[in-house]
Order: C-alpha cells, then sequence, then structure tokens
C-alpha cells in the first residue's frame, strides 16, 4: 500500500508542474521565431525531462495496482550506492562476464539479497530471480510476460523481430503454430541422428588422460546435431568442419556472448559495428545452407525422414522468416543442451552414488540402443538431468519489462 501512496503522491504533484513546463516551452517557442533563444531550448529540455519522469510515475503506479491485484508482496532491492546508473552493481558483474566467474556472482547475489529482488542497469530497473515458479512463469505466460526492454534488444539484431524468441502477442502465436508440429514426438525422435552425432563426441575425447574442454566438446556436439536436424546438413565440427563452419561457429560464439553481457548490463541499445558484422556472418551461413538444403532436398532423398527447414519451406514463409525461426531453434537447441549437459557431467563427477544408480538404469538396455518409450521411463536418469538443470540452469534473468 505504502509503494502505491508514494507513486500516486509523485505524479499528483509533479502533474501541474509538468503541464506548467510544457505550456511555457510551448509559449517561448512560438515566440523566438525561427532561432531558438537558449532560455527557450532550457525550457524544452525541462519539458522533455518532466514529461518523461511523469511517465515513469504513472508506469510506476500501474506495476504497483497489477502486483497489489495479483497479491504480490514486494520484492527485496539491491543496496544500490548509485542509485541512478547502478555502476556499483554493473562493475562487478562486467569483471565476472571477463573472469567468467558470471554464476558465481549471481549465486552469491541471491543468497545475500534474496532469490527474487531488484537492481538497476543503466536507469533500467530489473528484476533478478532463480525462483523456479518465477521463472516458469516468466517463459510460459507470454501474454503477461512479453519480451521488452533489454530482453528484446538483445536477441532483436541477430533474430529478427517476428522469430519465437523477439516477438510478442499474435506475432509470437503465429510462430509458435509454425514450429510447434516440428517437436511434435514422432519428429524429435530420431534417436539415429542424435547417436551419431553423440558416438562423434565420445571418439573425440582424448583416450590418453589428457585434459581437456568437455564443454566446448558438448556445444561443438549440438551444434552438430542442431543443424543436421534443422538443415539436413550438419556443421560437423566434431569430425571434418569447412573453414566457412568453423568461421560461423566463432561468429556464433562471439554473439551469443556479447548479447548475453549487454543484456546483462542493460547496454543492449548501444550500437557496435564488431557485432553487426558477426551477425552477418552467421546469417549468410544459414542461409547458405538454406538454399543448399532447398536445392538438394527437391532433388534427392533426404538421409533423414524430417527436416525442418523442408516444413518451414512448404509453408510458404520468406527466407528471411524462416532464418530467423531457425536461429531462433539452432541457439536454444545448442548453448541450452549443452549447459544442461555439462551442469549434469559436473555433478556427476562428485556424486559417484548417482553415477553408480545412473549406470545401473542403464545397464538394463543391455548394450541395446535404447527407444523413445525406453528414455522416457529411465526416471532415475531424467530426474538426473533435471536436478543438474536446477542447480546450474543455462537461463538468465529478466527485466522487469518482461
Amino acid at each position: 500500500m505504502g509503494n502505491i501512496l508514494r507513486a500516486t503522491f509523485f505524479a499528483a504533484v509533479l502533474s501541474p508542474f509538468t503541464a506548467w513546463v510544457c505550456l511555457e516551452a510551448t509559449k517561448h517557442r512560438n515566440a523566438s521565431g525561427p532561432y531558438m533563444s537558449w532560455p527557450t531550448r532550457w525550457y524544452i529540455l525541462l519539458a522533455i525531462g518532466t514529461v518523461i519522469l511523469q511517465i515513469s510515475l504513472i508506469e510506476r503506479l500501474r506495476y504497483h495496482l497489477r502486483a497489489r491485484a495479483k497479491g504480490c508482496l514486494s520484492a527485496p532491492c539491491y543496496p544500490h550506492k548509485d542509485p541512478f546508473l547502478g555502476l556499483d552493481l554493473l562493475i562487478p558483474v562486467i569483471r565476472a562476464f571477463k573472469e567468467n566467474t558470471v554464476i558465481y556472482n549471481f549465486q552469491r547475489r541471491f543468497e545475500k539479497y534474496g532469490h527474487t529482488h531488484w537492481s538497476i542497469a543503466f536507469t533500467d530497473w530489473t528484476i533478478n530471480t532463480e525462483d523456479p515458479e518465477n521463472i516458469k512463469a516468466i517463459l510460459t505466460n507470454i501474454d503477461d510476460f512479453p519480451i521488452a526492454g533489454p530482453r528484446l534488444h538483445t536477441v532483436l539484431p541477430l533474430l529478427g523481430s517476428e522469430s519465437i524468441f523477439a516477438s510478442n502477442g499474435q506475432a509470437w502465436h503465429n510462430a509458435r503454430s509454425m514450429l510447434r508440429p516440428t517437436f511434435v514426438r514422432d519428429q524429435i525422435a530420431d534417436l539415429e541422428c542424435f547417436d551419431r552425432h553423440i558416438s562423434n563426441l565420445l571418439r573425440a575425447i582424448p583416450r590418453d588422460g589428457s585434459t581437456f574442454d568437455m564443454q566446448k566438446l558438448l556445444l561443438d556436439m549440438t551444434m552438430d546435431s542442431s543443424t543436421d536436424f534443422m538443415l539436413g546438413y550438419s556443421t560437423n565440427l566434431l569430425i571434418k568442419p569447412l573453414p566457412e563452419a568453423r568461421k560461423f561457429i566463432q561468429a556464433f560464439e562471439y554473439v551469443s556472448a556479447t548479447m548475453g553481457r549487454r543484456g546483462s548490463t542493460g547496454t543492449a541499445f548501444l550500437p557496435s559495428r564488431e557485432l553487426d558484422d558477426q551477425i552477418k556472418i552467421i546469417q549468410s551461413f544459414v542461409e547458405s545452407y538454406m538454399v543448399k538444403a532447398l536445392a538438394d532436398g527437391r532433388k534427392h532423398a533426404r538421409e533423414r525422414k524430417y527436416v525442418f527447414l523442408d516444413a518451414m519451406a512448404d509453408s510458404g514463409a520468406s527466407m528471411e522468416y524462416i532464418r530467423d525461426q531457425v536461429l531462433s531453434i539452432i541457439i536454444a537447441g545448442r548453448d541450452t543442451t549443452a549447459g544442461a549437459i555439462s551442469s549434469t557431467i559436473y555433478f556427476l563427477a562428485r556424486h559417484p552414488e548417482v553415477v553408480a544408480k545412473v549406470r545401473e538404469e542403464v545397464l538394463e538396455l543391455n548394450e541395446k540402443n535404447p527407444s523413445w518409450e525406453q528414455l522416457k521411463n529411465m526416471s532415475y536418469l531424467s530426474n538426473t538431468i533435471k536436478e543438474g538443470s536446477v542447480n546450474i540452469a543455462p537461463l538468465n534473468s529478466p527485466p522487469s519489462h518482461v
């Protein structure tokens, strides 16, 4: 109730001042002729500032009213020393990105300030949450949590305004309707495809006991399987990648890291020529595969019975629309999957008793490749993967605009 009263009070007090400043600015502008005097310019700047502040107060009031209607309590706020730009928090976050300690940085903050709390980044107030129910609601109730603010500006340059990860309202429902048939069981249960890429992953692991980066191999494997599923052609990063495929993955990793960093620091709206150039490399690579896949797909039978690109092409959608949807699913299929597997392996390496139980369940297959139904019935393995994903989830914190 206190938040509502404060927002109402400040909005009411500021309203007459805003109206007066706007009237004075209009009067001085009309009287100044073609050349504006400095007092006129100051009135105009003051009018713009007060209008922005007035809109901000009204939006805050609307937010508190919606929160009250849904029975939500106020979340605690990070104790900023800089309450305007949040630089006291931004600088440690940027440093954490450079030192690869972002997850640890977030974990310490959640432990100290609560599982859901406010912070500010470049004047943009953000809700940080690790609560599973909050994250589930944000990712599933698209009409209640539209994509906006830094969350939108982070993905927009790469994915476009009509992709399923950057659209709202009817555009999102249209993209979802087009993509949904792709992920029915008969389409995603192509275990032979995944088995081929898993075999390539196992062959890439050194046999001499030397240290290697498992996460890099997992990222290569999930990219290979994602492009295979989406385009009918794999990037083959684990075996013999073409030069353009290696260039593509370097650009993809640069864009993913840059967009994640800019989204977390609230700087997603800032222009960057390097980022634009890398995005063009990614889009050109996917478009070249799309042209090749569509041409070959009409002449020869596919190695796989279902290819996402063929289904999208039959829909009559434009090449740009198809490209944006393809990139959206590649991102989801690559980074999130590799992150989930990486975190699961991390925990398995520290819990040998869990490894023993998982091994016991797998040995029931008698060294045969599992069917889709058998995989669904391996409950302990499934719960192990879910537990690993919950502890180190491959997700980010959403801004308050969502």
